[in-house]
């Protein structure tokens, strides 16, 4: 198989497994940003030990999350070696989308800091479902099988309603 062959089958493959692949290792981090950067990796690995050597995989997206779990085992190890209490080494300025969109004009008048302190006020369950509907792009339902909830978790007398975004999807989030 010479190279552009190669890179084409790789990125057939990149784009049929990355959203599963991406949710599935951010449900196990609940870290974006290193979740991103196992994501990468893994694809990396999986590129140079198999496309690039014309291996053959049976099932690409099963071979991806069983090198990612590796991947996970590693970052899981290192992180409780480096447990630290200071928000500041948690990278927590990294999550916010780099484009802006009209979800955004809704805090057109809160700084940063105001929005970020009012994240963190959130249980790490309610800043894994914010993360995972505004970045990762994921519907409620789908975010409540990830977590291994059912969408009756949020009831709709106990959701506080910010409106449809521009697909008509509802986005809302649970008061406590």
């Amino acid at each position: 198989m010479d190279r552009m062959q190669q890179q084409e089958q790789f990125t057939q493959i990149y784009r049929d497994t990355f959203a599963r692949l991406s949710r599935h290792v951010y449900f196990k981090t609940s870290d974006l940003q290193e979740a991103e950067d196992i994501v990468a990796a893994v694809y990396s690995d999986f590129y140079q030990h198999i496309v690039h050597k014309a291996r053959k995989v049976e099932n690409n997206l099963a071979y991806l999350k069983k090198m990612a779990d590796h991947q996970i085992s590693r970052y899981l190890a290192r992180r409780r070696a480096m447990l630290s209490l200071d928000d500041e080494n948690l990278g927590l300025d990294e999550i916010l989308p780099d484009d802006f969109d009209i979800e955004d004009a809704a805090f057109e008048d809160l700084t940063h800091e105001e929005i970020w302190a009012a994240i963190l006020d959130l249980t790490q369950a309610e800043q894994q479902v914010l993360i995972a509907r505004h970045r990762l792009a994921m519907q409620f339902s789908e975010i409540a099988r990830e977590l291994g909830q059912s969408e009756s978790v949020c009831p709709q007398d106990k959701v506080a309603k910010k409106g449809d975004d521009e697909t008509g999807n509802r986005s809302m989030l649970c008061k406590r």
